[in-house]
C-alpha cells in the first residue's frame, strides 16, 4: 500500500467532478483502495508521497494514436489527407522496417506519453510485425495499458508499404499469438482502413480472431470530408455490406 497526498480531482460523470482537497489517495498494486481526508489508522505505516498543493488526477487516455507518426507531429498540417499520407506519412512508416530506427522512435514516443500523463492508449503501429512487437513489449514493460496493432495494408496502398493478403494474415496471427498473454498492453486487429483492407485482410482478420482468444478489432470506416464522405461510405458498404448491420461509430468533423 502507498499513499499520495495532494488535491485529488476526478470525474464522477460527464457533468460532475469530485474534489478532495488536502487529501490522501491509497493505492495498492495499481488499484485505488480509497481516498481519505486524513490518514486512517489502518494505513498508519504506509509510505506517503507528499505532492503538496499539487493536483492528482487520473491518467489521460488516447483513443487513437499512430506511434510511427511521432516524428512528424504537427508537420504539413496544411496538406489534404491524401497528399499528407502519400508525401509524408507512408514514406515515414516504410522506415520502420529498420529496427534501429523503429526502436529510437518508439522509445521516444513512449517516454513522451508517460511525461504527459497518458497511460492508456489505442495505438496503431505499421505493417512491420517486428517493430510492432517492440512497441507492444516496451509498453508492457512500462506498465502502460494499451491496445496495439500491427497494421494490415494489402490493397490501395503504395507498393513500398503494401502486403499480400496471405502475408498480412500470417504476420497478424503470429503477432496475436506472441502477445495475447500480455497483462497490460494487448494486441488488436488493425486493418488500416475498412475499405482498402475489406476485400482480403478485413475478412481474413476476422477469421483469424476466431482462432485467437480475446482478439479485439478496430479500423477506420471512412476518412473523407464532404462531399467525398458519403461516396466513400457508400462504396465501403457495397464492398462489405454485412458490416452495415453491426455497430459502427462515426466520428465527424466540421
Amino acid at each position: 500500500m502507498q499513499l499520495f497526498h495532494g488535491n485529488i480531482v476526478y470525474s464522477v460523470s460527464e457533468r460532475e467532478l469530485a474534489e478532495h482537497t488536502d487529501s490522501y489517495i491509497a493505492v495498492e498494486n495499481g488499484t485505488v483502495e480509497g481516498i481519505y481526508p486524513v490518514i486512517p489508522e489502518k494505513l498508519g505505516g504506509a509510505p506517503v508521497t507528499d505532492l503538496g498543493d499539487g493536483v492528482i488526477i487520473p491518467a489521460f487516455s488516447d483513443l487513437h494514436v499512430h506511434a510511427p507518426q511521432y516524428p512528424q507531429r504537427g508537420l504539413a498540417m496544411d496538406e489534404l489527407l491524401y497528399d499528407w499520407l502519400h508525401k509524408y506519412t507512408f514514406p515515414l512508416e516504410a522506415r520502420f522496417a529498420d529496427m534501429e530506427f523503429a526502436r529510437a522512435v518508439y522509445d521516444a514516443f513512449i517516454d513522451d506519453m508517460i511525461l504527459h500523463g497518458t497511460m492508456h492508449a489505442a495505438v496503431f503501429g505499421t505493417i512491420h510485425r517486428e517493430a510492432a512487437g517492440y512497441l507492444i513489449s516496451r509498453m508492457e514493460e512500462k506498465g502502460l495499458y494499451a491496445y496495439v496493432g500491427k497494421v494490415n495494408m494489402d490493397t490501395d496502398s503504395p507498393e513500398y508499404l503494401c502486403e499480400t493478403a496471405e502475408d498480412s494474415v500470417r504476420e497478424t496471427e503470429v503477432f496475436l499469438e506472441q502477445y495475447s498473454a500480455n497483462r497490460t498492453a494487448k494486441p488488436v486487429l488493425t486493418p488500416r482502413f475498412a475499405l482498402p483492407a475489406a476485400v482480403s485482410s478485413f475478412r481474413d482478420s476476422e477469421s483469424s480472431a476466431q482462432n485467437t482468444a480475446s482478439a479485439f478489432r478496430r479500423t477506420w470506416w471512412n476518412r473523407c470530408g464532404r462531399p467525398r464522405r458519403q461516396r466513400s461510405i457508400s462504396r465501403t458498404a457495397a464492398v462489405i455490406p454485412k458490416y452495415m448491420k453491426k455497430p459502427v461509430f462515426l466520428i465527424t468533423g466540421r
